[in-house]
Parts: structure tokens; C-alpha cells; sequence
């Protein structure tokens, strides 16, 4: 129920965006929405070892998030 009313108030913020700046505001918010929602993700389950396996006669193995990397370039 919670994400059924978090998504429904990014989607009225999303129209309203859509409403005053056109796409390009529209996306430019959808876009840091994405980033800041994939970012706090990450640090909170980042680096984190994950639930060990147990497989090949009791020996364990541990899984952890992928490193956060970002490129980008900047053309003049």
C-alpha cells in the first residue's frame, strides 16, 4: 500500500512538472528522482555482505553489492 502511494504522488508531481516546464522539466525530475532513489539504495545496501550460501558440502560463499561507478562526459 505504501509504494502504491509513494508512485502516486511521484506520478502527480511528474504530471505537474509536465504541466509547467514542458518535457524537459518532466524529465530532468524523473531523472534526479531515479538518481537519488538508486543512490540512497545503494549506500544503504552497498558493500554490504549478503546471506551466505550454503552449497558444496557446507562451504559458504557471501554476495555484496556491485561498486557504484558513474561516467559521464562533458561536450563543449
Amino acid at each position: 500500500m505504501v509504494i502504491f502511494i509513494d508512485r502516486g504522488i511521484a506520478t502527480l508531481q511528474l504530471a505537474y512538472a509536465y504541466d509547467k516546464g514542458g518535457l524537459p522539466l518532466s524529465v530532468t525530475l524523473h531523472t534526479w528522482l531515479n538518481m537519488i532513489n538508486f543512490t540512497t539504495r545503494w549506500m544503504r545496501d552497498g558493500g554490504e555482505p549478503g546471506p551466505s550460501i550454503e552449497g558444496n558440502g557446507g562451504a559458504s560463499a557471501s554476495i555484496s553489492a556491485p561498486t557504484l561507478m558513474f561516467y559521464y562526459t562533458i561536450m563543449f
